[in-house]
C-alpha cells in the first residue's frame, strides 16, 4: 500500500511538472539549448 501510494504520488508529480513546463517552462527550456 505504501509503495502504491508513493508511485501514484510520483506519477502525479510528473504530470504536474509536465503541465507546468507546458505553460511556463518552454521558453526557458529553449533558451538553455
Amino acid at each position: 500500500m505504501s509503495n502504491e501510494y508513493l508511485n501514484k504520488t510520483e506519477e502525479q508529480q510528473f504530470e504536474d511538472a509536465k503541465n507546468w513546463f507546458k505553460e511556463n517552462g518552454t521558453p526557458i527550456w529553449w533558451r538553455l539549448f
